[in-house]
């Protein structure tokens, strides 16, 4: 990290520009991770 736990949210906004959007991730009744349920939330 470049900057300190108290300076990320300054760092953020002048870094991280443009849209952000956190893809949901699907999971199956053993934990692993449902490939088509995370394809299916991508294509939405």
């Amino acid at each position: 990290m470049k900057y300190a736990k108290r300076d990320a949210k300054a760092y953020a906004r002048k870094n991280m520009t443009g849209i952000w959007a956190a893809a949901l991730n699907s999971f199956n009744d053993d934990l692993s991770l449902d490939e088509a349920g995370l394809r299916s939330n991508i294509r939405h």
